[in-house]
């Protein structure tokens, strides 16, 4: 992976709250950019978005806490008003720390005659009723506390009105670190956000309140990006295309790598289908399935470009470990678990892999919950991808439900970057963390998030089709952090494709594995 010098511009960050309080402090403190600046820059964007959404004769409130975030909403105010749009300000007086900045914008304003009413106006229910469009501002991306008192019955109100919703930088009542509801929170249906999209932006609940998120320059230097250093970000097209593998003009299918996947049961022959064809679409050059004597005629009918070694799961004796150890020694990348099962022949299967192989290896799946109750097979010199979803993370982390965990795969989803990096430290992997934005983690502070992908892909055999991406990729000779982050984006431009094309209702995991050429075709 390319040093962060080289990556500030070409990546997308997601701050936490802590992170972009940290970015705004350096651009005041030492690049020097006063906080009544951003603040007026930030007021002026916010304007240039609203009027996209509201006429002049529409009435606009804007409620605010005393906070910076409160006085963007403050100067937002006054400008529309100044340009003749009908807009006032409920101050709802709440806190007691108020900023400098707030005072000042709230000083401003009513020396611009801007009308500003106090928290009372709560309760003269007729009156809300003449706005059109409410803004929030009560509280912004630094919020680590419960929402409670007069700021949760105002956002509740706020809630029921009938109404245009719009939240500055982030919706009141939402954890920006997490997308957690701190209590109660607003619902957006636009959220103007400030230079980054914030990390509790991809989260749900979170996410489900920001509405449409529209991202404003408001002028943080790159020097307070590079200071503060995110931990979480993701890849753009252009890097993602300069990362993938050049295919020479001189070449043969021995050039492109030879990947081995182990997996099928019986009734389980797509699994390994999916994961080999995968391979094949991502550009590896040679595909051989080891997989159970049952599904010989459908992947033969299915995917006749593969190669087949199968055994008898049956009567797995010693003579058919010493012919897979062949097979392995053939591989430069293993592919290990999708529909493998979890019976002894398969728990035999994977003790040798994980003994013999000297090359990459992807372990998804059933191979995933084998290793939970043998974690001493891991070790020696190899790179290993992890590739678990939720509950398999649960399982591999040993975390049953307990007065500590009463609900583990909550646990995990909530915690996904600090659990995927704890098992990737701990057992020398890239862990892929899969869920609705994938995370793959090495055991360092930075961490990739993926931004690809669609609820489509919530269907039978789409992990499946992944393992393959990420497998032919290891085989072009990317090495494993590339691979995992590249192969995550790459599974997700599929499916966003195979969305586009026939609709997120109706997608199959074939459909996924259609759309890879295609895919790896638009990334540029």
């Amino acid at each position: 992976m390319k040093d962060y010098s080289e990556r500030v511009t070409g990546l997308l960050y997601f701050p936490t709250g802590s992170e972009m309080a940290a970015i705004d402090a350096y651009t005041i403190n030492e690049i020097g950019i006063p906080q009544m600046v951003l603040m007026e820059k930030a007021s002026e964007c916010l304007y240039e978005e609203i009027i996209r959404h509201i006429k002049k004769d529409d009435r606009c409130l804007v409620v605010v806490e005393g906070g910076n975030n409160g006085g963007d909403g403050v100067a937002l105010a006054r400008i529309l008003c100044h340009k003749g749009y009908l807009a006032d300000i409920l101050y709802l007086e709440g806190i007691s720390n108020v900023s400098d900045a707030f005072k000042q914008q709230l000083k401003i304003a009513e020396n611009c005659g801007v009308k500003i009413y106090r928290a009372d106006m709560l309760a003269a229910g007729e009156k809300l009723l003449m706005y059109n469009a409410v803004v929030d501002g009560i509280f912004g991306v630094g919020l680590k506390r419960e929402v409670k008192g007069i700021q949760a019955d105002a956002i509740n109100i706020l809630n029921a009105m009938d109404a245009l919703k719009i939240a500055i930088d982030m919706p009141s009542g939402v954890s920006s670190d997490t997308g957690r509801i701190l209590g109660t929170a607003f619902a957006a249906d636009i959220t103007i956000t400030f230079g980054y999209k914030k990390l509790g932006m991809l989260y749900s609940p979170g996410s489900g309140l920001c509405g449409e998120i529209v991202i404003k320059d408001i002028g943080f230097p790159k020097q307070a990006l590079e200071y503060v250093n995110p931990a979480i970000y993701s890849y753009t097209a252009k890097e993602i295309n300069d990362m993938i593998p050049v295919r020479k003009q001189d070449s043969h299918k021995g050039s492109y790598g030879k990947v081995v996947v182990v997996a099928g049961s019986k009734n389980m022959a797509g699994a390994c289908y999916f994961s080999a064809a995968a391979a094949y679409r991502t550009g590896c050059g040679l595909v051989r399935i080891y997989t159970d004597e049952v599904n010989r005629e459908i992947l033969q009918e299915k995917l006749p470009e593969a190669m087949l070694t199968t055994y008898n799961a049956e009567k797995y004796e010693d003579a058919d470990i010493e012919k897979f150890k062949g097979v392995i020694e053939w591989a430069d990348v293993i592919i290990m678990g999708p529909g493998l099962g979890t019976k002894k022949t398969a728990e035999r299967i994977v003790q040798t892999v994980m003994t013999n192989a000297k090359c990459p290896i992807v372990i998804d799946a059933d191979a995933i919950n084998i290793l939970a109750s043998h974690k001493t097979w891991f070790g020696g010199e190899r790179d290993i991808i992890i590739t678990p979803h939720l509950m398999e993370m649960t399982r591999f982390m040993g975390i049953k439900p307990d007065n500590e965990y009463p609900n583990p795969v909550s646990y995990v989803k909530n915690n996904m970057t600090v659990c995927a990096n704890e098992i990737a430290e701990k057992y020398k992997v890239v862990c892929v963390l899969k869920d609705s934005h994938t995370v793959v983690a090495s055991g360092k502070r930075e961490t990739y998030i993926n931004v690809t992908g669609n609820n489509g892909m919530s269907t039978g055999g789409s992990g499946d089709v992944l393992s393959g991406v990420i497998g032919g990729l290891l085989a072009q000779g990317m090495d494993r952090d590339s691979a995992a982050k590249a192969g995550v984006y790459i599974h997700g431009r599929a499916g966003d494709i195979a969305a586009e094309n026939i609709g997120a209702h109706s997608m199959l995991a074939g459909d996924i594995v259609d759309s890879i050429a295609t895919a790896l075709g638009k990334i540029k």
